[in-house]
C-alpha cells in the first residue's frame, strides 16, 4: 500500500520521517477521518509508553501533519489529519485527493460511526472480514458495492463477509439528526436497488426516529423492509456492540452477536498483554477495554507537566 518516501518539511520545522506503524496509523485516519488517542495508542503504539506515543502524536501535530479538536474546552480530544498529513497519504499512495478532502464532516458522527465499524474487532479483525469506510468510497475511481463517490448518498461504512462461495454485507447508517421524510424515502428505495446489500444497521437518536424510519421502510420498499435493522444511538455511545436492537424480533440479539453470525466460525480476537494499559486493571473486562478505547476521548496522563501542558492546544 505504501512505498519509501520521505517527506521533508520546510522552514523552521524540523523533517518528520513517519515510521511504519506511523504511516499506518496516517493510512487509518486518512480512511477513518477521526479517532480518540486511546484508539491510536494501542491499534499503532502500545508497545511503547502512554507518554511516548502521545509526543510522537504531538511532534507529528507541531509538523503539520495530524490536528486536534478539543470538546468544548475539556480534556477531550478527537485526532485527525492536517493538511501535510493528507499531502504525505496522497504522496504516498498516488491518489488524486483533491475533491475528496479530509476534514470529517462531524466530529462526532464520523469518531462514532469509526468505532461502530471497528467493535470488537479492531485490534484483529476476522480473515474473511473487509471493512470499508465512506472515505474509501469517495476516493475510488470504481463503484463499491453499488456505492460510487458521485452518489449524493453513501453509507457511513459496510462490513464485508466473504464467507466460502457467498458474500455477505452490511451497510452502516448513523443518524444523529432527523432528514426529511422524502430523503429517508430515497434511502430506502436505493438500497431496495442495491442487491449485494443484506442487512442495513441503523443507529438512531431516539424512539420517535426509529418508529419514523421504520414506517417509511415498511411503505417504500418492496421487499427488504425487514433488511432495515434500529440500534438506540444513546445505547450504542454507552455499550457499543453490546446495544440490542430495537426490532421486534431481535430484541435479545446485541450488535456483537448479529456481526458474529456472519462469520464462517467463531471468532474470537486475541486481546494482547495491556502492557502500558490506559486503565488501572489488567483484569479490565474484555468488551469494557474495548468501549474505554474506541469512545473515551480523553488523553490518560494523569499529575504529569506534559499532561497540565497540553490543555491549551488549540486547532488550527
Amino acid at each position: 500500500m505504501t512505498s519509501e518516501y520521505n517527506l521533508v518539511l520546510h522552514g523552521n520545522q524540523k523533517a518528520v520521517i513517519p515510521s511504519a506503524r506511523d504511516r499506518a496509523m496516517i493510512e487509518f485516519l486518512w480512511k477513518h477521518r477521526v479517532a480518540s488517542f486511546r484508539t491510536l495508542y494501542r491499534m499503532f503504539y502500545r508497545d511503547s509508553g502512554v507518554r511516548t506515543a502521545y509526543n510522537r502524536l504531538y511532534r507529528f501535530r507541531k509538523n503539520g501533519f495530524l490536528d486536534v479538536k478539543i470538546v468544548d474546552g475539556t480534556f477531550c480530544r478527537y485526532w485527525t489529519l492536517d493538511r501535510r498529513g493528507l499531502a504525505f497519504f496522497k504522496q504516498e499512495n498516488d491518489l488524486d485527493l483533491q475533491p475528496i478532502g479530509c476534514r470529517p464532516q462531524s466530529y462526532k458522527h464520523d469518531h462514532l460511526a469509526s468505532a461502530i465499524l471497528l467493535g470488537e474487532w479492531y485490534l484483529q479483525k476476522p480473515p474473511e472480514l473487509r471493512l470499508i469506510t465512506e472515505q474509501e468510497i469517495l476516493a475510488s475511481e470504481e463503484s463499491i458495492l453499488g456505492f460510487s463517490k458521485t452518489d449524493s448518498r453513501r453509507p457511513d461504512g459496510l462490513w464485508q463477509f466473504n464467507c466460502g462461495p457467498t458474500k455477505n454485507t452490511v451497510a452502516l447508517e448513523v443518524e444523529f439528526n432527523a432528514k426529511t421524510e422524502s430523503e429517508y424515502e430515497n434511502i430506502v428505495r436505493a438500497y431496495d436497488n442495491i442487491y449485494a446489500i443484506n442487512k442495513i444497521v441503523w443507529v438512531v437518536r431516539g424512539q420517535s426516529l426509529i418508529e419514523k424510519i421504520h414506517r417509511l421502510a415498511v411503505k417504500g420498499s418492496t421487499f427488504k423492509a425487514s433488511d432495515h435493522l434500529f440500534l438506540s444511538l444513546e445505547d450504542v455511545q454507552k455499550r457499543l456492540w453490546d446495544a440490542k436492537f430495537k426490532n421486534k424480533s431481535m430484541l435479545d440479539v446485541s450488535l456483537s452477536q448479529f456481526l458474529n453470525s456472519f462469520l464462517g466460525k467463531p471468532f474470537t480476537p486475541l486481546m494482547n498483554s495491556p502492557g502500558n494499559s490506559l486503565v488501572k486493571s489488567h483484569q479490565t473486562h474484555f468488551k469494557e477495554f474495548i468501549t474505554s478505547d474506541l469512545l473515551n476521548l480523553t488523553i490518560p496522563l494523569r499529575n504529569s507537566g506534559t499532561y497540565l501542558n497540553t490543555g491549551n492546544l488549540k486547532s488550527d
